[in-house]
Parts: structure tokens; sequence; C-alpha cells
């Protein structure tokens, strides 16, 4: 049977990048498609729908969705979290440690979009905490904990890196700091030199 498949698709399962970027897609896609399930179970068929042909019609996700160096599934990762934690709120503890691990991996895997991703674990319990008049003091201590945790995974993956990147982890966070964090972030070497609100009027204008 894998014989036929790989003539099928003239590829070698053994071990490819086609195989690796197949498991990513239906891995993404089942997370997405239990996010919305469970969605469906908390907000109703409503959000359910907008959620699911958002996700079907985004030509962002269908654009990264093979992507291996962006690890598309733990984009998503965090919010589904969230939402298991909601329906099991009287024991969201033992969801902690699932936040940690996805922000460690993602970060480990690269740092594009980890702020979006880390709010994304929250929004849902946000969103209930400001909607619910009941389990306010579960779901505030749901929000704060998820944070530390994903903040604890983020800072370990700098730890990490910086391991890696220089002689001791300080050399190395130097390192990431210098040409990483400033040269991506602060306006080094552009027009406003420097200049932190001039580059950010740039945006507004025409």
């Amino acid at each position: 049977v894998v014989k036929r498949i790989e003539k099928l698709f003239n590829q070698d399962f053994r071990f490819s990048i086609f195989i690796l970027k197949l498991f990513q897609v239906i891995l993404l896609s089942f997370i997405l498609l239990q996010i919305c399930l469970y969605i469906r179970k908390l907000k109703g068929n409503l959000f359910f729908t907008i959620y699911f042909l958002s996700f079907l019609l985004s030509p962002w996700i269908i654009k990264f969705a093979s992507n291996l160096y962006f690890f598309t599934p733990f984009l998503f990762l965090p919010m589904l979290i969230s939402l298991m934690a909601l329906l099991k709120l009287e024991r969201f503890y033992y969801f902690l440690p699932l936040y940690f691990l996805a922000i460690l991996i993602k970060a480990l895997s690269g740092y594009e979009f980890i702020s979006t991703i880390m709010l994304s674990g929250i929004i849902f319990p946000v969103i209930s905490l400001i909607d619910n008049k009941h389990n306010r003091d579960s779901l505030f201590k749901l929000i704060f904990f998820s944070s530390i945790f994903m903040f604890f995974g983020f800072v370990l993956a700098i730890i990490l890196h910086s391991g890696i990147r220089g002689e001791d982890v300080f050399l190395g966070f130097k390192s990431i700091f210098n040409e990483d964090i400033l040269r991506r972030t602060w306006p080094i070497n552009s027009e406003n030199d420097g200049n932190l609100i001039g580059t950010i009027l740039r945006y507004f204008s025409i």
C-alpha cells in the first residue's frame, strides 16, 4: 500500500520534506477543527461558523500551512489549550504545563508572531471574564497563571538560544539583543535613524 501511495505522489515516504509538510498540514487542520468545535461548545453555532469559515477561507493559513519554518500548528495551539481549559475551568491548572510547552516549542523554532500567539492563549478567558458574572475568580487565575507559564516558556527558549549563540548565556543574550532584537525592532540605519516616533508615523502616512 505504501509503495502504491509513493508511486501515486511520486515521493519517497521513508524520509522527505513532502511527508513532513503533509504531517504539519494534517496536524494544523486537526488543531483548527478542534478550536472550532470547542468554540461551538462555548459560544454556539454562530461563532463556530464564523471561525470555521475564517480558517477555511483565510489566504494566510493556506500560504503558511505547509511552511516548516513557521511550524504553523503551534501558532494556534495556545488558543486551543485555552478553550480546553475553559471547559474544565475547575481543573484549569492541569493545562498550565501545556501552555509552557506550546510557547517553548514555538519559540525554539522561531519568535515570529510570539506576542500574538501568547495573547491568543488568553483572549477567550478574557472574553469569558468580561461576559461571565460567575467563576470570575477561577477565570482570573487562569489568565494570570497561563500568562506566567507562557512567559516562562519564552524565557527558557531565550536562555537555551543564548547558550548556543555565545560562550555563555550572558554573552549569547547580548548577541541576540544587539544583532536580532534591536536590528529588527529599532529604526537603526534608516532614514529616521533612531527616531522611534518618526518611524511609527510612517505607518500612518499615505
